[in-house]
């Protein structure tokens, strides 16, 4: 089980067209008590014991390097109370080129363009951290299997439809994903997974959200004090 763990609420700086969160209204932003030190880290440890969690995935509904401060906090809380779980960061590679986090044993970037891929790898050349792509399967980009053998990991998703009809319109003009034609990398590169729903958490992840409190779902809104 692993627990992701989401950065503050913010405006994110990329307006991926198939994103799910960008449009959301801010009265749906969940509270920000991740500055109240003692009250979100025993959150965040309670989680862990309760749960068995052995990854700590830092994401969010926003771009997660937005907030270094955060993430420096959570990788740093981690690794010296619970030395044996995994920190995952995941990244649209904002500030990639300058991710000196220490703490952080695995970096997934997540990625939906060919050039965006070629990036990935030339960031990932000098990191000594397990490096793991998350390809969003769409027609601006090719799966070939010699750069994505690159990684320690490959993930493909699909792309999710959701309420909003402009995003909705653009996955239904550029879906690319075809399990059949996914499938023949299978052998080609050194791990791979398929992921059709990433928003199914039963089972694979809770969500913990800056409010400290814990979610079984992503659709679930904002609980009151």
């Amino acid at each position: 089980m692993n627990l992701q763990v989401c950065v503050p609420d913010s405006p994110c700086m990329f307006k991926c067209p198939f994103c799910i969160s960008h449009n959301r209204n801010r009265q749906n932003y969940f509270e920000n008590r991740t500055n109240e030190s003692s009250f979100y880290f025993a959150a965040l440890s309670d989680a862990i014991q309760k749960y068995n969690i052995e990854t700590v995935v830092i994401t969010g509904s926003t771009e997660p390097t937005q907030h270094p401060a955060f993430i420096r906090a959570v990788g740093k809380y981690i690794k010296t109370y619970y030395p044996n779980v995994k920190v995952e960061l995941q990244t649209h590679m904002v500030y990639a080129m300058s991710l000196d986090y220490k703490y952080i044993d695995v970096y997934a970037f997540s990625v939906y363009t060919s050039n965006q891929i070629d990036n990935a790898i030339k960031v990932c050349i000098p990191m000594t951290a397990k490096k793991r792509v998350v390809v969003l399967v769409n027609d601006q980009l090719k799966l070939d299997p010699v750069q994505l053998s690159k990684f320690d990991q490959v993930t493909v998703k699909q792309l999710q439809y959701g309420d909003d009809m402009k995003v909705n319109k653009w996955i239904a003009i550029h879906n690319n994903f075809h399990v059949e034609t996914i499938s023949q990398l299978f052998g080609k590169i050194p791990s791979l997974f398929i992921d059709l729903d990433c928003r199914k958490a039963e089972g694979r992840y809770l969500i913990l959200r800056p409010d400290g409190k814990i979610y079984h779902d992503w659709a679930e809104a904002p609980r009151k004090k």
